[in-house]
């Protein structure tokens, strides 16, 4: 990571994001759940990321697998993947809804540093399409 979005983006995470509690879900592509899935598009250095860019420092989630299920409809690739849920506290980071009309149960979440996930998250659904 080259950028420090804390302290060198203005406003990342947003002043409208809340303190994360409860049940989060997450999609991974494969097992087993490693703390890579918890990472983002900018910690794990992908080509097509800016990072002045605040949401590609945060994590793609849902809070209800209801809002899971209606994004896997909207995205067929969404389909290949297992969806973990696991428990996040107050002050483990911070969360904004960040949906659309069509997918609008999608979240951002922004992790502190040091919050370990892999352990905590379980798989609670199957992929529904074949690899």
């Amino acid at each position: 990571m080259t950028t420090d979005y804390r302290t060198e983006l203005a406003n990342c995470p947003p002043q409208d994001a809340v303190a994360v509690s409860g049940t989060i879900y997450r999609g991974v592509a494969n097992l087993p759940i490693v703390e890579k899935h918890f990472k983002s598009h900018n910690e794990l250095g992908l080509r097509h990321c800016d990072e002045s860019v605040c949401v590609k420092w945060g994590l793609s989630v849902w809070r209800s697998l209801e809002a899971v299920n209606n994004a896997q409809q909207l995205h067929d690739y969404m389909r290949r993947w297992y969806i973990t849920a696991g428990e996040l506290d107050a002050a483990e980071g911070v969360i904004v809804p960040t949906g659309n009309v069509g997918n609008p149960g999608h979240h951002t979440l922004w992790l502190e540093d040091g919050v370990s996930c892999a352990s905590r998250f379980e798989v609670v659904q199957e992929p529904t399409a074949t690899r």
